[in-house]
């Protein structure tokens, strides 16, 4: 085991600045999720042989027309997707260089989308399971502000939240504002709405319970001596478990429903996306992980973590296969108490040693099951 980690500092000393070239590539040419044309095209490339305010050289000028929207919008990469990318890039070169090293196979597996909850659900739909052998071991990370830089952190058991969006179109009667007693005024009646939402975790969920629910997003009305006959407004729930998130959904459909009675304003509408499933670590394999990088990264760089707030769809992979997995994180910033979070315009991990931790970390997971 220890033979194919030790060639693997080797390997990082040589190719630093190929896997630099590759990250400040992908950093400058972000793509929309679902929208990923040029990114697949530079991945099969090496296979073969929100708008920034980072600072650095290399940030991302690009725009890019959204399908959803035809809106052309910036974009970039604010949450360490482009540092995955060349971390899995560059374990893919080493265990290619260094095959007498390792038995077994390594499968690779590039997803879109995470942002929006739906590449995962994506290469399911594609029929990824039909594609590639059943693996025996599923394995992810992603990079984080608040662990120091280099450092490593693994949970056994629920990790991540499962959330959704919500979208809430609350339906009133317009009217003009100097005849406010014509109308069901919807701006009124979302902004108690929204009051009232802020106590289905403080007033209807246990104290051991974490839970989050978020409006992120309120539109409505156009001219200010116009009341409008609707606003929207999108919300994000967070929480560990199916029997909590259906206890919040039902609270936020009854709370919207009553007060738009209450009101006398019609029936409001719900739209639920960016479903993303809860993430629980195998305890077994991420035991065998935890152990590996101790041993191989050193302890003083490997740490645990307390379940998170974040979410992600990873999982949705495994859980296709029916594959055990172990998911998890990697420092990117040198001062993570001050650090930027992550979709913030700032999230920009530092280059080193970032890029070889990822890869350090990868290939120290994989040791337990590949190393002869």
């Amino acid at each position: 085991m220890t033979q194919l980690f030790e060639s693997l500092e080797t390997y990082l000393e040589r190719t630093k600045a190929q896997r630099e070239e590759l990250y400040r590539w992908f950093h400058q040419h972000p793509e929309l999720s679902l929208q990923e044309a040029e990114t697949k095209a530079r991945i099969i490339k090496e296979l073969e042989p929100v708008k920034e305010d980072s600072g650095v050289e290399y940030a991302s000028t690009a725009t890019q027309v959204s399908d959803k929207t035809g809106q052309e919008v910036p974009v970039g990469h604010m949450c360490g997707h482009d540092m995955h990318t060349t971390w899995l890039l560059t374990t893919i070169s080493f265990l290619a260089e260094n095959r007498e090293l390792w038995s077994g196979t390594f499968e690779a597996v590039f997803q879109p989308a995470e942002e929006i909850a739906e590449g995962g659900k994506d290469m399911v739909a594609a029929g990824i399971t039909g594609k590639v052998p059943v693996p025996d071991v599923m394995l992810g990370q992603h990079v984080m502000g608040a662990l120091s830089m280099g450092h490593v952190a693994t949970n056994e058991g629920i990790s991540f939240t499962q959330a959704s969006t919500v979208k809430v179109t609350v339906r009133g009667v317009g009217s003009h504002g100097s005849m406010p007693e014509k109308s069901v005024d919807p701006i009124v009646l979302s902004s108690s709405i929204i009051m009232q939402l802020q106590t289905i975790v403080s007033r209807e969920l246990p104290a051991s319970e974490r839970a989050v629910v978020s409006v992120g997003t309120i539109h409505g009305g156009t001219k200010a001596n116009v009341i409008p006959d609707k606003v929207v407004f999108e919300l994000n729930t967070r929480c560990y478990s199916q029997e909590v998130e259906d206890h919040i959904h039902a609270s936020i459909e009854r709370i919207v429903s009553n007060q738009a009675a209450a009101a006398g304003a019609p029936e409001p509408s719900f739209e639920y996306s960016e479903r993303f499933p809860v993430l629980d670590n195998d305890r077994d394999v991420t035991a065998k992980v935890t152990e590996s990088m101790q041993t191989l990264l050193g302890e003083e760089r490997t740490e645990t973590f307390a379940p998170l707030s974040a979410s992600e769809d990873f999982p949705d992979i495994p859980n296709a296969f029916g594959t055990p997995y172990c998911f998890w994180v990697v420092g990117g910033f040198p001062d993570p108490e001050n650090a930027p979070g992550n979709h913030s315009p700032q999230f920009v991990p530092e280059l080193h040693p970032t890029l070889e931790a990822g890869a350090e970390a990868t290939v120290a997971a994989l040791c337990p099951w590949l190393a002869v």
